[in-house]
């Protein structure tokens, strides 16, 4: 199959550089009758010695919807800290700290929903120029020797292009939710395919139970539904009860005691139990992780502590966030039992604190 691009796919990293061709593609007849406009794209060689090659037979896949997605990677982004601060800080009325709170991260997402799909745009269309910009140089290497400055160049651009893989890394990162990451490696294919099998794995097309099998959005949420609630309702009738002499009138604790557990909450132990959770969870209804949190907590802090002390004082309705998201988890390969499934709740951040506080 014709190759566009260049013409060789391999050198050895020399002044004096020593370019072949080490690789191709192999097709049936069959193929070519099935595709018959394919050919082979060369990439510029950016970590490795070898060019990359792309089979391309000219399919288009479709659009997608695009929601709010909290990236990991805006956290490192050079203006990202300046633009929460800047919302953040802007006053806001409410009648509680939790509104206010509850109003900045809505502002917050409503900027930084479109600002990252540019950031994303600019971040493609750089990545791009710097690609075309090194097959230039690899042209230009075929045909004479390349001078001191576009050495230094081709160093600069790849330094460059390291960075938006590192960018890259941590979108797929938070998509596959492994828990560990090699600094220096580029292990961005290997969570893409982590989070292309986890979404494989937890998509549920149908279920069965007993001899029937139940398919379609709303039957598969009405079977779930019946069935949890069947299992974690109300006994219909209990015989528990509990003796009017099980406590007596002696004081359990000391006034002491009593005194130090109805403090008011200190910064320091609300900082703790931010700063331990632990990072890349999925978020909750709010969709926004933990990493935010702890990443700006010196600006956020003064709202944080203001609903903490509403908290306090019983000024705080927990009821309105005391919501979540439960999503199914196969608990074996192939589970098409609604019983196979491990039924978890995505929390907001901010009832995460107030339990573990």
């Amino acid at each position: 199959i014709h190759m566009t691009n260049g013409k060789f796919t391999w050198y050895n990293n020399q002044s004096d550089p020593t370019l072949v061709r080490l690789n191709r593609f192999l097709v049936s007849k069959d193929w070519e009758v099935y595709f018959p406009e394919t050919i082979i794209s060369r990439l510029p060689r950016e970590v490795s010695d070898h060019n990359p090659l792309i089979l391309c037979t000219d399919l288009n896949p479709p659009l997608r919807f695009l929601t709010f997605r909290f990236e990991l990677s805006w956290l490192s982004h050079i203006d990202f800290k300046s633009k929460v601060e800047q919302i953040w800080l802007v006053p806001c009325h409410a009648d509680t700290a939790f509104d206010r709170i509850q109003l900045k991260l809505k502002k917050i997402k409503q900027f930084f929903k479109g600002w990252g799909y540019n950031i994303q745009g600019e971040r493609r269309k750089r990545k791009q120029q710097i690609q075309s910009d090194l097959h230039d140089l690899e042209i230009e290497e075929e045909i004479s020797s390349l001078s001191y400055n576009q050495h230094v160049l081709r160093s600069n651009l790849r330094s460059d292009l390291l960075h938006i893989f590192e960018e890259e890394e941590l979108y797929w990162f938070k998509r596959s939710h492994e828990t560990w990451l090699h600094k220096g490696d580029n292990n961005t294919d290997y969570f893409h395919r982590i989070a292309n099998g986890r979404r494989r794995r937890s998509t549920i097309i149908s279920l069965t139970d007993g001899d029937q099998e139940i398919v379609g959005t709303p039957q598969l949420l009405e079977h779930a539904t019946n069935y949890y609630k069947s299992l974690f309702g109300p006994a219909s009738s209990s015989t528990i009860s509990l003796s009017s002499g099980l406590w007596d009138d002696a004081p359990k604790i000391s006034s002491e005691d009593n005194d130090f557990l109805c403090r008011p909450f200190s910064e320091e132990e609300i900082k703790y139990v931010i700063f331990q959770m632990e990072h890349n969870k999925a978020a909750g209804p709010d969709a926004i992780p933990i990493e935010f949190f702890q990443t700006y907590w010196e600006i956020i802090k003064v709202d944080i502590m203001e609903m903490f002390e509403d908290f306090h004082k019983g000024k705080l309705d927990v009821s309105r966030f005391n919501y979540g998201i439960i999503t199914l988890l196969p608990k074996i390969s192939d589970a098409s039992r609604i019983q196979q499934f491990r039924p978890i709740c995505l929390l907001n951040c901010i009832y995460k604190w107030i339990i573990k506080v």
